[in-house]
This record gives structure tokens, C-alpha cells and sequence, in this order.
């Protein structure tokens, strides 16, 4: 493996920039600028926002990155605009939202503390916020305005 150090370093240096994943626009054809990667996700491509956060409605505890044209900065799925829904199908939105305590929830995970935007399902129908939670795979830490 020694004789292959060099080439190991090069590439490892490489994904510390764009890499040769320098394309103009996202491969979904929109107009905004790729300048997303996921850290968790397989493969080094970047996308676009929108992308981002598409992908991203399964996935609330990825580590995405932006390229600010100098180096990848740590950047959250909240603030890129990321909003989870319960209740409803991923990508459908409920007509009568109940937003999380001041917009400020937070999920553990093995891999790290996430802030997320959440809404628990506020129609006539809906199940209490801790049975909303626990059907999605989150566990409450309280069940007091969870």
C-alpha cells in the first residue's frame, strides 16, 4: 500500500475542494448554482438547494456542506429551509399546522444534534404529538409539549 500513499493523499486532498465535480448547474437542470454536498450521503457530486433539500425529506440528520467558492463550510438543513411535516405524507403539507415549540426542535441521533423545523399535524384526525413523533422513528424526551 505504500507505493500507493501518493495517489491516496492526492484524492483525499481533492475531496477537500469541489473535486472535478465543478459542473455549472445541477443535474436536475434548475437555475441555481450546486454548491451542496452531503457528507452522509454516497457520492461527492454537488447539487443545488432544492435538491438539497428534496433528498434531504428522509434523511433530517445528514451533514450537508456548502462550497462558499473557497472551501466547504458546515451549514444546516434548517436553515437551507428544510421543514419536517408529520401526520402526512413526506412532501404533503397539513392544513391546519402546529408548529413545534418555538420553532425549536432538536433531534439526537448517533451522529450528532440536529435542529430541525418540525409541524405536528393539526387536523381533526391527528394523533397526539408524541404518537406523531414515535411513528416516524423519533422517541420524545419528554411527552409533556414534545
Amino acid at each position: 500500500w505504500q507505493s500507493d500513499a501518493e495517489l491516496f493523499l492526492e484524492e483525499l486532498i481533492h475531496l477537500e475542494g469541489c473535486g472535478s465535480h465543478t459542473q455549472d448547474s445541477c443535474f436536475c437542470g434548475s437555475n441555481e448554482p450546486p454548491l451542496y454536498r452531503c457528507k452522509d450521503c454516497h457520492g461527492v457530486e454537488l447539487v443545488c438547494r432544492q435538491c438539497v433539500l428534496y433528498t434531504h425529506q428522509w434523511q433530517p440528520c445528514h451533514h450537508i456542506k456548502h462550497w462558499n467558492r473557497s472551501f466547504f463550510q458546515k451549514i444546516s438543513l434548517k436553515s437551507l429551509g428544510l421543514h419536517i411535516q408529520l401526520g402526512h405524507c413526506i412532501g404533503l403539507r397539513c392544513s391546519e399546522p402546529t408548529p413545534a415549540s418555538n420553532d425549536d426542535f432538536v433531534i439526537v441521533d448517533v451522529n450528532g444534534v440536529h435542529a430541525i423545523r418540525l409541524d405536528f399535524c393539526g387536523c381533526q384526525t391527528a394523533q397526539v404529538h408524541v404518537t406523531q413523533l414515535l411513528q416516524v422513528g423519533l422517541f420524545p424526551a419528554t411527552t409533556v409539549k414534545p
